[in-house]
C-alpha cells in the first residue's frame, strides 16, 4: 500500500517491519517507515503522513485519518477516540 501511495505521489520511502518496537514511527534521515507487530494500516499511513508533510503530529494525523476514512468508510465508523488515538472498540 505504501509503495503504491508513494509511486502515486512521485516521493521514495523505505517500509521495514520491526515486530519488537513499540509503536510504529518513521525516521526522516532515512526515509523508512518501521512498522511494529501491530501492524496498523492507520499507524503506517499516520508515518507516511509524517514522511510526506513532516514532524507536525496534527499534519500527519489529519491527512492518515482523512485517508482512512475515505479508504475504509465502514471501519472507520467503528473506532473511537482514545486520548489522540483511534482505537477498535
Amino acid at each position: 500500500m505504501i509503495n503504491t501511495l508513494a509511486e502515486l505521489l512521485n516521493t521514495s520511502v523505505k517500509v521495514e517491519y520491526r515486530p519488537e518496537i513499540p509503536t510504529c514511527c518513521y525516521n526522516a534521515a532515512s526515509k523508512t517507515i518501521f512498522i511494529n507487530k501491530s501492524l496498523s494500516i492507520l499507524s503506517t499511513l499516520h508515518e507516511f503522513g509524517h514522511h510526506l508533510l513532516g514532524d507536525n503530529e496534527l499534519d500527519a494525523c489529519r491527512w492518515s485519518v482523512h485517508l482512512f476514512m475515505q479508504a475504509w468508510p465502514k471501519t472507520f465508523a467503528k473506532l473511537k477516540w482514545s486520548k489522540h488515538m483511534l482505537k477498535k472498540v
